[in-house]
């Protein structure tokens, strides 16, 4: 049997009359395969689609990330401001290191053997700091290398006396420990001690009438432990040293 088809005013073709035999079969695999283009659309849209999916689903997972590292940035940021906004906190609030102590603004720092903390075997202790004082001249070098009129003076501004004396002597003054004595009138007794951690002592004593106006060992013979040792100090003084202080 011969096919028979028609064509619409708008190009299609369709079959008119069956046909049989191998044309037949050949023209219905021909159709199925004009069908089976249509498929393979469909499959592109399927493909565009998963790809659509495996983009968002990356840039989720990118997201991700970035949120954890944002996370972790302000963690750190937030740590690392708070313990530097502490420490100098501390600083600005007067706080000076004693030894193994901190003392406020109303303390100062006493140094056991008078060595402001350079000593091997010195410790410091926070101290009230007094609020009266004494009108009186006695020279003292302080922990900030400067002299003070007194002891009580020095500690008033939150400083120890300085035992290894690293202050200038005042003019008309020679050096006796942290003190400063007037060659004139006085002389150094010196008493280092011999049960430690216990400061060195140090004291401006009179000297005797008899030493007149110019002083000399020879003079003090007859104070207390002249028999230890008498010398002339550098700076134009006497001392006499006392052990066992």
């Amino acid at each position: 049997m011969r096919c028979s088809w028609d064509q619409t005013s708008a190009g299609l073709v369709f079959l008119v009359g069956g046909c049989g035999g191998a044309g037949g079969g050949g023209s219905t695999s021909s159709t199925g395969a004009s069908t089976g283009s249509d498929s393979t659309t469909g499959s592109s849209a399927d493909t565009a689609g998963s790809t659509s999916a495996t983009s968002v689903a990356t840039d989720g997972s990118t997201g991700g990330s970035s949120g954890e590292s944002a996370a972790d940035t302000g963690s750190g940021s937030a740590t690392d401001t708070g313990s530097s906004s502490a420490a100098d906190t501390g600083t600005d609030t007067g706080g000076s290191s004693c030894g193994k102590e901190v003392c406020n603004e109303n303390e100062y720092c006493d140094w056991i053997t008078n060595s402001c903390g350079t000593g091997e075997i010195d410790e410091g202790h926070c101290m009230p700091r007094p609020d009266d004082c004494p009108e009186i001249y006695e020279p003292v070098c302080g922990c900030d290398g400067t002299v003070h009129g007194n002891v009580c003076d020095a500690q008033s501004q939150g400083l120890d006396v300085d035992a290894l004396a690293g202050c200038e002597a005042p003019k008309g003054t020679f050096e006796c420990g942290f003190m400063f004595c007037d060659p004139a009138s006085a002389y150094c007794i010196f008493s280092p001690t011999d049960a430690l951690p216990s400061p060195d002592s140090y004291t401006c004593a009179l000297l005797p009438r008899q030493c007149g106006d110019n002083p000399d060992c020879g003079c003090l013979e007859q104070v207390p432990c002249a028999e230890f040792g008498c010398e002339a100090t550098p700076d134009g003084g006497l001392q006499i040293t006392c052990p066992g202080g």
